[in-house]
Protein backbone atom coordinates (compact mmCIF):
# COMPACT_ATOMS: atom_id res chain seq x y z
CA UNK A 1 0.00 0.00 0.00
CA UNK A 2 1.31 3.45 -0.92
CA UNK A 3 1.44 6.16 1.70
CA UNK A 4 1.12 9.71 0.40
CA UNK A 5 3.00 12.41 2.26
CA UNK A 6 1.66 15.95 2.46
CA UNK A 7 4.29 18.64 2.78
CA UNK A 8 3.85 20.80 5.88
CA UNK A 9 3.55 23.96 3.77
CA UNK A 10 0.81 22.42 1.61
CA UNK A 11 -1.00 21.23 4.73
CA UNK A 12 -1.01 24.73 6.15
CA UNK A 13 -2.38 26.13 2.88
CA UNK A 14 -5.16 23.52 2.83
CA UNK A 15 -6.14 24.34 6.41
CA UNK A 16 -6.20 28.07 5.72
CA UNK A 17 -8.32 27.44 2.64
CA UNK A 18 -10.85 25.69 4.88
CA UNK A 19 -11.43 28.83 6.94
CA UNK A 20 -14.91 30.20 6.18
CA UNK A 21 -14.61 33.20 3.86
CA UNK A 22 -17.35 35.08 5.72
CA UNK A 23 -15.29 34.98 8.91
CA UNK A 24 -12.43 36.82 7.25
CA UNK A 25 -14.32 39.26 5.04
CA UNK A 26 -14.01 43.03 5.47
CA UNK A 27 -16.82 45.44 4.69
CA UNK A 28 -15.45 48.78 3.53
CA UNK A 29 -17.54 51.82 4.36
CA UNK A 30 -17.55 53.80 1.13
CA UNK A 31 -16.82 57.44 2.10
CA UNK A 32 -19.36 58.65 -0.48
CA UNK A 33 -22.27 56.83 1.21
CA UNK A 34 -22.82 59.40 3.98
CA UNK A 35 -25.40 62.05 4.76
CA UNK A 36 -23.70 65.32 5.64
CA UNK A 37 -24.84 68.48 7.41
CA UNK A 38 -22.66 71.58 7.44
CA UNK A 39 -19.25 71.97 5.88
CA UNK A 40 -18.43 68.35 5.04
CA UNK A 41 -17.35 66.60 1.86
CA UNK A 42 -15.36 63.84 0.18
CA UNK A 43 -11.80 64.61 -0.94
CA UNK A 44 -9.36 61.96 -2.18
CA UNK A 45 -11.38 59.11 -0.60
CA UNK A 46 -11.42 60.90 2.74
CA UNK A 47 -14.22 62.55 4.67
CA UNK A 48 -13.33 66.12 5.63
CA UNK A 49 -15.51 67.99 8.07
CA UNK A 50 -14.92 71.58 9.16
CA UNK A 51 -16.29 74.31 11.38
CA UNK A 52 -15.36 76.82 8.64
CA UNK A 53 -18.19 79.14 7.65
CA UNK A 54 -17.16 80.92 4.46
CA UNK A 55 -14.47 80.93 1.81
CA UNK A 56 -13.17 84.44 2.55
CA UNK A 57 -12.37 83.76 6.20
CA UNK A 58 -11.47 80.07 6.16
CA UNK A 59 -10.28 79.19 2.65
CA UNK A 60 -7.71 76.61 3.72
CA UNK A 61 -10.22 74.85 5.99
CA UNK A 62 -13.18 74.71 3.60
CA UNK A 63 -13.88 71.19 2.27
CA UNK A 64 -17.05 72.39 0.48
CA UNK A 65 -18.92 75.60 -0.34
CA UNK A 66 -21.52 74.77 2.32
CA UNK A 67 -21.08 76.78 5.52
CA UNK A 68 -20.93 75.26 8.99
CA UNK A 69 -24.33 74.38 10.46
CA UNK A 70 -25.75 75.31 13.84
CA UNK A 71 -25.29 72.79 16.61
CA UNK A 72 -29.04 72.14 16.90
CA UNK A 73 -29.07 70.95 13.26
CA UNK A 74 -26.11 68.65 13.90
CA UNK A 75 -27.75 67.10 16.97
CA UNK A 76 -31.00 66.60 15.08
CA UNK A 77 -29.17 64.91 12.18
CA UNK A 78 -27.58 62.45 14.62
CA UNK A 79 -30.78 61.82 16.57
CA UNK A 80 -29.20 63.30 19.70
CA UNK A 81 -30.81 65.17 22.54
CA UNK A 82 -30.29 68.95 22.77
CA UNK A 83 -26.89 69.90 24.24
CA UNK A 84 -25.52 66.38 23.64
CA UNK A 85 -22.53 67.86 21.76
CA UNK A 86 -21.60 70.24 24.59
CA UNK A 87 -18.45 69.24 26.46
CA UNK A 88 -19.81 70.99 29.57
CA UNK A 89 -22.06 73.87 30.58
CA UNK A 90 -19.25 76.32 29.85
CA UNK A 91 -17.65 74.48 26.88
CA UNK A 92 -20.75 74.51 24.69
CA UNK A 93 -20.88 73.73 20.96
CA UNK A 94 -21.92 76.47 18.53
CA UNK A 95 -21.57 75.26 14.92
CA UNK A 96 -19.83 72.62 12.84
CA UNK A 97 -20.36 69.65 10.56
CA UNK A 98 -21.39 66.02 10.81
CA UNK A 99 -21.55 62.97 8.53
CA UNK A 100 -23.88 60.08 9.39
CA UNK A 101 -24.94 56.70 8.04
CA UNK A 102 -26.84 53.64 9.23
CA UNK A 103 -24.77 50.50 9.72
CA UNK A 104 -25.79 46.92 10.48
CA UNK A 105 -23.35 44.87 12.52
CA UNK A 106 -23.07 41.50 14.23
CA UNK A 107 -21.80 40.94 17.76
CA UNK A 108 -18.01 40.74 17.72
CA UNK A 109 -17.49 42.77 14.55
CA UNK A 110 -14.94 45.58 14.71
CA UNK A 111 -15.20 49.15 13.44
CA UNK A 112 -11.91 50.75 12.42
CA UNK A 113 -10.95 54.11 10.98
CA UNK A 114 -8.15 56.69 11.01
CA UNK A 115 -8.67 60.33 11.93
CA UNK A 116 -6.76 63.57 12.40
CA UNK A 117 -7.81 66.97 13.77
CA UNK A 118 -6.25 70.29 12.80
CA UNK A 119 -7.30 73.63 14.26
CA UNK A 120 -6.69 77.35 14.04
CA UNK A 121 -8.45 77.91 17.36
CA UNK A 122 -5.96 78.75 20.10
CA UNK A 123 -8.50 80.00 22.66
CA UNK A 124 -11.17 77.31 22.91
CA UNK A 125 -11.29 73.49 22.71
CA UNK A 126 -13.08 72.75 19.45
CA UNK A 127 -14.47 69.23 19.67
CA UNK A 128 -14.06 66.26 17.29
CA UNK A 129 -16.37 63.35 18.04
CA UNK A 130 -17.90 60.04 16.97
CA UNK A 131 -21.55 59.03 17.42
CA UNK A 132 -22.59 55.40 17.90
CA UNK A 133 -26.34 55.09 18.35
CA UNK A 134 -27.18 57.68 20.99
CA UNK A 135 -23.67 57.78 22.46
CA UNK A 136 -21.25 60.64 21.79
CA UNK A 137 -17.56 59.67 22.03
CA UNK A 138 -14.88 62.38 22.08
CA UNK A 139 -12.02 61.82 19.63
CA UNK A 140 -10.08 64.95 20.62
CA UNK A 141 -10.32 68.61 21.51
CA UNK A 142 -8.35 71.28 19.71
CA UNK A 143 -6.06 72.04 22.63
CA UNK A 144 -5.26 68.36 23.20
CA UNK A 145 -5.34 66.94 19.68
CA UNK A 146 -2.59 64.35 19.09
CA UNK A 147 -0.03 64.96 16.36
CA UNK A 148 -0.54 62.87 13.23
CA UNK A 149 -3.28 60.40 12.28
CA UNK A 150 -4.85 58.36 15.08
CA UNK A 151 -6.76 55.10 14.88
CA UNK A 152 -10.13 54.05 16.31
CA UNK A 153 -10.92 50.38 17.00
CA UNK A 154 -14.35 49.59 18.43
CA UNK A 155 -15.74 46.07 18.88
CA UNK A 156 -19.52 45.69 18.99
CA UNK A 157 -20.82 43.69 21.94
CA UNK A 158 -24.26 43.35 20.35
CA UNK A 159 -25.54 43.08 16.82
CA UNK A 160 -28.14 45.27 15.15
CA UNK A 161 -28.61 48.47 13.17
CA UNK A 162 -27.42 51.79 14.53
CA UNK A 163 -26.39 55.25 13.43
CA UNK A 164 -22.68 55.94 12.96
CA UNK A 165 -21.58 59.56 12.86
CA UNK A 166 -18.40 61.62 12.86
CA UNK A 167 -18.16 65.37 13.28
CA UNK A 168 -16.47 68.48 14.59
CA UNK A 169 -17.84 71.60 16.31
CA UNK A 170 -16.68 75.04 17.35
CA UNK A 171 -16.77 75.52 21.12
CA UNK A 172 -17.85 78.81 22.75
CA UNK A 173 -17.19 80.90 19.63
CA UNK A 174 -17.48 80.96 15.83
CA UNK A 175 -13.83 81.71 15.03
CA UNK A 176 -10.71 79.60 14.53
CA UNK A 177 -11.75 76.88 12.11
CA UNK A 178 -11.08 73.22 12.95
CA UNK A 179 -11.08 70.33 10.46
CA UNK A 180 -11.56 66.60 11.10
CA UNK A 181 -10.30 64.14 8.46
CA UNK A 182 -11.59 60.54 8.41
CA UNK A 183 -10.12 57.72 6.28
CA UNK A 184 -9.80 53.92 5.98
CA UNK A 185 -13.26 53.18 7.37
CA UNK A 186 -14.18 49.51 7.57
CA UNK A 187 -16.13 46.97 9.58
CA UNK A 188 -14.20 43.71 9.91
CA UNK A 189 -15.65 40.33 10.75
CA UNK A 190 -13.95 38.47 13.60
CA UNK A 191 -13.02 34.79 12.97
CA UNK A 192 -15.35 32.35 14.68
CA UNK A 193 -13.98 30.32 17.64
CA UNK A 194 -13.98 27.20 15.47
CA UNK A 195 -11.70 28.96 13.02
CA UNK A 196 -9.09 29.63 15.70
CA UNK A 197 -9.27 25.98 16.80
CA UNK A 198 -8.78 24.84 13.22
CA UNK A 199 -5.76 27.08 12.73
CA UNK A 200 -4.19 25.98 16.01
CA UNK A 201 -4.73 22.34 15.09
CA UNK A 202 -3.17 22.98 11.69
CA UNK A 203 -0.12 24.58 13.23
CA UNK A 204 0.24 21.58 15.57
CA UNK A 205 0.10 19.14 12.66
CA UNK A 206 2.62 21.17 10.68
CA UNK A 207 4.99 21.17 13.67
CA UNK A 208 4.59 17.41 14.20
CA UNK A 209 5.22 16.70 10.52
CA UNK A 210 8.35 18.81 10.57
CA UNK A 211 9.69 16.95 13.64
CA UNK A 212 9.10 13.52 12.07
CA UNK A 213 10.70 14.37 8.74
CA UNK A 214 14.01 12.51 8.28
CA UNK A 215 17.14 14.62 8.53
Amino acid sequence: MKHFKIAPTLLAVLLLAAVPIAARADTTLDPSGWTTVGNAGLQLNQLRLSTAYDLDDDASFLPTDTPAAGVADLEFAAGLAPYALDLSDTDYATEGAIATRLITVSAGQVLRFDWSLSSQDTMFSDHAFMVLGNQVITLATAGQAPTGPQGVVHQFAQGGSLLLGVGVVDVQDYAGASTLTISNLQISAVPEPGTYALLLAGLGLVGAAARRRPA
